[in-house]
């Protein structure tokens, strides 16, 4: 076995992993709602597509380690079956959650809540990386996380059921 041509491509794997191409999107939005309150309704996946425009529906249960199915929407309108992996949860702070294909394109999606004097914070912050990255205009998600924190705010401040 050549040790040097084994080397070599694990030296250009690694290079490869960080100099990868990455693009990001953010939207953030205050709720005049406690935290926890916030919490329940961004983890029940049961009314998903009542609020949240991107996410049409959710299967499975938010649970660290847990893998669900997300039915998301492109950009053409249509939906496509996303299978996410939760990788962190610390309830009423933080879900973090990791799809795709590493190298190819991966997304790590959060959702961050933070506490305020006027309630919370909510955050969705997802990055994209991989190859795939260079042929992927996400800016349409960043319009629709935008869209979804809307309706999430007029659900919790009492303009939806």
């Amino acid at each position: 076995m050549n040790y040097w041509l084994v080397g070599g491509i694990l030296l250009l794997a690694v290079v490869l992993a960080v100099l990868l191409p990455r693009k990001s999107v953010h939207a953030e939005l205050e709720i005049a709602a406690p935290p926890s309150d916030v919490w329940s309704v961004i983890t029940d996946t049961s009314t998903y597509g009542s609020w949240n425009p991107i996410f049409e529906s959710v299967a499975g249960t938010f649970a660290e380690g847990a893998t669900m199915t997300i039915s998301m929407q492109l950009e053409d309108g249509s939906f496509t079956p996303v299978e996410a992996v939760v990788e962190e949860m610390i309830p009423n702070e933080k879900l973090h959650q990791r799809a795709g294909f590493p190298g190819v394109l991966t997304a790590d999606h959060e959702w961050r809540l933070e506490r305020t004097a006027a309630g919370t914070r909510v955050i969705q912050h997802e990055e994209y990386r991989g190859v795939g990255v260079l042929f992927y205009d996400p800016s349409y998600v960043e319009v629709l996380y935008a869209e979804g924190l809307a309706a999430l705010k007029i659900r919790l401040e009492g303009g939806l059921p």
